[in-house]
């Protein structure tokens, strides 16, 4: 009973049944990391942008192996999340003796491991164990980890991140993730519903990308009273070792605007995907997703209400609606039967796909011959 006591005195809120797990359920590119980041200096909040679970540890390894193995973990993954970090702030002795020291207090068990990580941070950043009362953890779309998050804690929340399906869709095209993003999100969004069916709303935490970045202050009220805590200027912006988070300084997490700031701004929502989705992108991705829609309450747009083909990144100008609406007779009648037959699902983008290799291969043929023809 006394051995409890004094670790409850040394060790604060780290008490492995005492500290509350905050995981990030992350739906695409919809700011997480920024999101994990407004945590950073809040009194009852720690938070680091490894996305690091001892999933794959050898636990038969001495502790000071497994201590070495997993600052070099969370040094290397937060270097590539947010740029350079002074490791001289948090040398890796420091580090060993408090992590070795939780680990003696409370067993070696992959939850003792990861809990000992942030408390080992926490020494460092010099902060009152007692009024810690949350980790927040970016799962990131890393399956795994969040599977063992809830398996191994039993004290838990959520924070389930997401964007307008079809903007993610393009910042992830644009960071060239588009294609291979697709099953993930889907399997995110698969475990939201499991994580819905098995937990109490008041342990969920819905945040849309939108408004994040557009109403902010409501969006923080909201989260202060999810967690319990005080409105402090600290949640206004978001940092990460104490530095204002520059996405800037890391390639991962760059957002596709290329405009960088550490609080939430509006310029992060747009629609600019209307513009520079095809017709095809924008519904397939509207059917792929169309349950996200539906929970989140996202509205459904007519893809072809203003038609956009596209080949190789370039528009196919005869059926964009400028071109439509000023044909007349035969011509016009004749374009508005392929944009009929556009709609049809897959015949469709097989017909208006071999119409455009068409057009590009007689325009291509056009500008060759006149080019001959200009040599004669």
């Amino acid at each position: 009973m006394q051995k409890i006591e004094n670790s409850i005195e040394k060790f604060g809120n780290f008490h492995p049944d005492k500290i509350i797990l905050t995981s990030l359920i992350v739906l695409g590119r919809s700011s997480s990391v920024f999101v994990s980041g407004l945590f950073d200096k809040h009194p009852n909040f720690i938070t680091l942008p490894s996305q690091f679970y001892p999933t794959g540890l050898n636990m038969k390894k001495s502790l000071d192996n497994i201590a070495q193995e997993c600052y070099n973990e969370i040094i290397a993954r937060s270097k590539r999340l947010v740029g350079k970090i002074n490791i001289k702030k948090y040398p890796v002795e420091i580090f060993k003796n408090c992590f070795i020291d939780y680990i003696n207090n409370f067993g070696l068990s992959r939850k003792n491991v990861f809990i000992a990580c942030y408390y080992s941070f926490a020494k460092f950043f010099k902060m009152d164990l007692q009024q810690i009362r949350y980790i927040v953890f970016d799962t990131h779309l890393i399956v795994k980890n969040i599977k063992w998050c809830i398996s191994d804690f039993k004290n838990i929340r959520f924070i389930v991140t997401i964007r307008d399906p079809r903007s993610n869709h393009l910042s992830l095209k644009l960071k060239g993730f588009a294609i291979l993003c697709l099953g993930y999100i889907k399997e995110m969004y698969s475990i939201y519903t499991q994580i819905a069916k098995k937990y109490p709303p008041s342990s969920i935490f819905i945040l849309k990308h939108e408004d994040l970045h557009t109403q902010y202050p409501v969006v923080l009220d909201r989260l202060c009273r999810f967690f319990d805590v005080k409105k402090t200027d600290a949640l206004n912006y978001s940092s990460f070792f104490g530095l204002p988070y520059d996405a800037a300084k890391a390639c991962y997490t760059r957002s596709s605007t290329n405009i960088n700031s550490s609080k939430p701004d509006p310029v992060y929502v747009d629609e600019k995907w209307k513009e520079s989705l095809s017709s095809f992108e924008i519904a397939f991705i509207q059917n792929h997703y169309k349950s996200i829609f539906k929970d989140f309450g996202y509205k459904w747009y007519d893809p072809f209400e203003n038609p956009k083909f596209m080949i190789y990144q370039e528009v196919f100008k005869p059926l964009t609606k400028k071109n439509i609406d000023s044909s007349k007779g035969p011509k016009r009648f004749i374009l508005n039967s392929c944009l009929k037959i556009a709609k049809i699902p897959i015949l469709g983008y097989i017909f208006i796909f071999s119409i455009q290799l068409i057009y590009l291969f007689l325009r291509y043929t056009k500008s060759r011959l006149r080019c001959a023809m200009t040599r004669i």
